[in-house]
């Protein structure tokens, strides 16, 4: 995204100083608000669901920047949904499609789900006065519990959830275990994270991912070992219109490699199994700031991964010969400098409830 140039030049003592020439992604003074009367309608229109542009929310609520912005993106988004997921429908999941078009559906449901909430967001007049970027820490350690319920197994498990962070400069290693207190079942997974672009105070940024994860599941009993790389993005809504500050979206792509191992009859032995990923991961959400305006801040999120390969598994496709993957919410809260709390559930085929405590300090 293109930032504001800025245009100075030595100045004679009755000139006045020089003016920042404003571009069409910077900062615009916001509208006069609507009259009241009409924001009832905006919020009424922005919430009509269905895969249409959208903007018009915004433009009754007197914001013509962020309308004319949404209602590109919801286009593109739906482009890419169409170009993406029509192949992938029609082919019913065939590998000679999914390499390209699983990606371009992700995407362009990222971006059109985003016009949508970005409306409903200026249409309700959510962004705060002012807003700042919510501050990382530079480390963390959490521990918490889980719960899932599996209705097809009819069955259920209490987990205990440990994570640890430490972030410097452009890098960042994360890595976190799930662990069953009542039988055999145990995951963990370890990410190192490498930031190319990062503005606004940490708000907007995009990075490399490596991920690497051991799991064992007791019924039935299955050892997986699964290596990924992928790229993720995010983006403040301010990069847009100042309308939509404290409104974000995440996209993650990319793909990975999984061996499965599974413990047959003494006759046949152990044998690996190789399937390759087509990985992509969604997120809409929303930030405020922390005590006394600073802080890590609170932030709710939703998000749609594209797997099921987790505890949660997936959904069927129907008659598209594959899958849909899982669908969560979560929310995290600041409680002071160095504590926070965060609580999460996800659904595929199975639901896991998640609460846990994080310790932190520093600032990345």
């Amino acid at each position: 995204m293109a930032t504001a140039a800025i245009v100075a030049a030595p100045a004679r003592a009755e000139e006045p100083p020089a003016q920042a020439v404003p571009s069409p992604w910077s900062w615009h003074p916001t509208a006069a608000p609507p009259p009241p009367q009409r924001r009832p309608a905006a919020i009424a229109v922005a919430a009509v669901p269905g895969p249409w542009p959208r903007g018009l929310g915004a433009a009754l609520a007197g914001a013509p920047v962020a309308s004319r912005r949404l209602f590109w993106l919801s286009v593109a988004g739906l482009g890419a949904l169409v170009v993406g997921g029509v192949p992938v429908g029609v082919l019913r999941g065939s590998e000679r499609v999914t390499w390209i078009g699983i990606p371009l559906a992700v995407g362009g449901a990222g971006a059109t789900l985003a016009a949508w909430a970005g409306d409903l967001w200026v249409a309700t007049g959510a962004a705060p006065a002012t807003w700042r970027a919510p501050s990382e820490p530079a480390w963390q350690l959490e521990v918490g519990a889980a719960v899932l319920t599996d209705p097809v197994l009819a069955d259920s498990h209490t987990f205990t959830t440990l994570g640890a962070a430490l972030a410097r400069g452009r890098g960042r290693v994360e890595t976190g275990a799930l662990v069953a207190v009542d039988g055999d079942t145990q995951r963990s997974r370890t990410t190192l994270a490498w930031r190319t672009h990062r503005r606004d105070g940490g708000a907007t940024w995009l990075e490399v991912r490596a991920h690497g994860g051991v799991d064992r599941f007791a019924r039935p009993t299955v050892t997986t070992l699964t290596g990924e790389l992928t790229v993720a993005g995010r983006a403040d809504g301010h990069v847009l219109a100042p309308t939509l500050a404290g409104l974000f979206a995440e996209l993650e792509l990319g793909a990975g490699l999984e061996l499965a191992r599974y413990q047959g009859a003494a006759a046949t032995g152990p044998r690996w199994d190789v399937t390759d990923l087509a990985l992509g991961r969604i997120t809409l959400g929303a930030t405020w700031s922390g005590p006394a305006g600073g802080g890590a801040g609170h932030e709710l999120a939703l998000h749609y991964d594209h797997r099921r390969d987790q505890l949660v598994g997936g959904a069927v496709a129907g008659p598209a010969d594959g899958f849909f993957g899982s669908v969560g919410a979560s929310v995290s809260a600041s409680l002071g400098s160095r504590w926070a709390l965060r609580a999460g559930v996800e659904y595929g085929s199975a639901w896991l409830g998640s609460l846990a405590v994080g310790w932190r300090g520093g600032r990345r």
